[in-house]
């Protein structure tokens, strides 16, 4: 969420303009998001190589499901705030989700 607040309106001409179907803007974005995707990814592998997460979940697939939901909710943190949604309880449901999905554990409480 803090890079999307530090860097909010380059990403929102990114999000936009890819939104639109401008390739040259939806190349960049996906330049920006496939290191973090590649390395969801490959953590959802090994804990499927461990047993911790079954191997019906497609790993990639999973990873961009993450990444686009870290995208799409930081991209709209203040609307969730007009709702009465506080950034720290948005943080800490993204990190419930993502550590659930990637490790196949409970969050510790």
């Amino acid at each position: 969420m803090g890079f999307w607040e530090d860097n909010s309106a380059v990403m929102r001409v990114l999000d936009l303009a890819s939104l639109e179907g401008d390739e040259r803007f939806a190349a960049m974005r996906r330049r920006l998001l496939a290191e973090f995707n590649a390395t969801l990814a490959d953590a959802i592998r090994t804990a499927q190589e461990a047993g911790r997460v079954g191997d019906a979940l497609d790993a990639a697939a999973a990873a961009a499901v993450l990444v686009s939901m870290l995208t799409h909710v930081s991209s709209h943190r203040t609307t969730f705030e007009d709702y009465g949604i506080t950034s720290e309880d948005l943080r800490r449901v993204l990190a419930s989700i993502l550590f659930t999905t990637v490790s196949g554990s409970k969050v510790p409480s």
